[in-house]
């Protein structure tokens, strides 16, 4: 039987609420990855109560770890996690053995081109098992013999993180290089940044990137507050009455998280951000700007929240960079569109740029919305109940990244099944 959830406005009047956000799989993910790198154990502990990814890429990483130890074919199921795939099948790589890496039919939809290019340079046999360019993917490696490596980034950026974290363990380090389109670039950044934290030693000049032989002798489990699931917040909070704040619980400023933009971005939906300790408050100060431009080409992750918030605020601008939405866990773009239809916010979409408008088109009341299994579609359709009331159908995909998401999200609307 489909679950639905009722989401309505729980009251009109300036609004205080602290919210425990979930840790940064983002992060959590790359030290899973240096841990086992290290050959540092890591203990269930680490990842209790985690989001859906994390867990995933906690049990990946023993799968490939005993997969060497007993020289057999394995076969990985990545569910929807395209992070999970494409950095841990280069960790598999690394490691040595035969892999057939797979997951949803979701999954098989996302490209792997660019990954399945960059493991055959570094001296393993891939195959597509099904359709050239995407999942399932079966791997053969020796392990990395390899010095020098040119890699495409125009798909994702998660592949070059993978090889990155594994050049500070292969003899004599790495030197990679970058070529042509790069999507989501900060998470390179964030990945080269969390390496240094580690102890590795890495230089940048460009594209063209040296990764030092150093392992990750400082290498420490971290959890900090997650700036992707902060970033529907923000967005819940362009939709509260004026003078509402929000307390966003262990989310670092200075994180090197990609989607740290977020409070830039909300800024020009009259959000105005304050650190405060360990924490981030967040206030609505002011009303929308209006005919900005706004790309997502380095933040696709915060598109949802964003054009949910800006749609529901009547707020006319340009928003760009969206290519690669159509490639997530579901189609976002088209997704999202299909659901602003039925909220009655009007829109004109010409190729991959979208432009928002004012007033809204008469709705059934309450519109019943779908997440499509896309943890990220179903918390942007939950904003629209801070406007009205929403039937959400299979509300519980959030678990991917944010478990706790309606138990937050209910401080500052009402939530109940039926």
């Amino acid at each position: 039987m489909e679950e639905r959830i009722l989401i309505s406005p729980k009251r009109q009047v300036p609004v205080y609420a602290e919210i425990c956000l979930p840790a940064s799989k983002s992060v959590l993910n790359r030290h899973l990855l240096m841990a086992a790198l290290q050959g540092v154990p890591v203990s269930e502990e680490h990842i209790e109560n985690q989001a859906d990814d994390v867990r995933l890429m906690y049990s990946v990483i023993k799968q490939i770890d005993e997969a060497c130890e007993t020289g057999r074919m394995t076969e990985i199921g990545c569910q929807n996690a395209a992070t999970v795939f494409r950095m841990a099948s280069v960790y598999a790589a690394y490691r040595g053995g035969d892999y057939s890496f797979t997951g949803t039919e979701a999954l098989k939809r996302r490209p792997v081109g660019e990954l399945a290019a960059g493991l055959s340079d570094a001296g393993a046999l891939v195959a597509f098992r099904e359709s050239a360019g995407y999942p399932p993917l079966f791997i053969h490696s020796g392990g990395f013999n390899i010095s020098n490596l040119v890699l495409k980034a125009s798909e994702s950026s998660q592949h070059v993180s993978g090889f990155l974290l594994a050049g500070a363990c292969i003899q004599g380090g790495l030197t990679l290089e970058i070529k042509g389109l790069m999507v989501s670039e900060p998470y390179i950044n964030l990945t080269l940044r969390m390496m240094q934290e580690a102890g590795a030693m890495t230089q940048r000049a460009g594209n063209r990137i040296r990764v030092e032989e150093t392992g990750y002798p400082a290498i420490s489990i971290r959890k900090e507050g997650d700036w992707s699931s902060a970033a529907f917040f923000y967005a819940a909070l362009c939709l509260m009455p004026e003078g509402s704040s929000l307390l966003l619980k262990n989310l670092r400023r200075d994180s090197g998280q990609a989607d740290e933009e977020a409070a830039g971005l909300f800024g020009l939906l009259g959000i105005e951000t304050q650190t405060t300790g360990n924490d981030v408050l967040i206030t609505r100060q002011h009303d929308p700007k209006k005919g900005f431009n706004a790309d997502f080409t380095n933040c696709p992750d915060l598109f949802n929240a964003f054009a949910t918030a800006a749609a529901l605020r009547q707020t006319p601008c340009t928003l760009t960079g969206l290519r690669h939405l159509r490639f997530k866990e579901s189609d976002r773009l088209t997704n999202l569109l299909r659901g602003l239809d039925a909220m009655g916010c009007p829109f004109h979409q010409e190729g991959d740029v979208l432009q928002l408008a004012e007033g809204y088109h008469k709705v059934s009341d309450p519109p019943g919305l779908n997440s499509t299994n896309d943890h990220r579609m179903a918390m942007s359709f939950a904003l629209a109940g801070l406007r009205h009331p929403v039937i959400l159908h299979n509300p519980y995909v959030v678990s991917k990244s944010f478990p706790g998401f309606y138990p937050e999200f209910s401080k500052i609307a009402d939530i109940k099944a039926i």
